[in-house]
């Protein structure tokens, strides 16, 4: 395990490292540091409950079934059909 001052991490390290910490793919020292900083710094904590809030939320809508009409279906067959040619 690598050694991590935690008094090293501020905003601009949250930022560079934010999709790898929402995503916790870092060093468990580094994410307990960045957890340590987001804990007290409200626009970090913000930051990171938007980032996945906005992440979550695409994700929620691709597992719901979609409908089409049909004549969009017939429109998409039929265009596909016309650029084979």
């Amino acid at each position: 395990m690598i050694s991590v001052d935690p008094s090293s991490f501020n905003c601009a390290e949250l930022k560079r490292f934010l999709y790898d910490y929402i995503e916790r793919e870092l060093d468990d020292a580094i994410l307990i540091a960045l957890d340590n900083h987001v804990i007290c710094c409200p626009d970090c904590e913000h930051l990171v409950n938007s980032y996945r809030d906005a992440s979550e939320t695409p994700r929620e809508h691709l597992k719901q079934p979609v409908s089409m009409p049909g004549d969009v279906k017939f429109q998409i067959v039929e265009s596909l059909s016309q650029s084979e040619k």
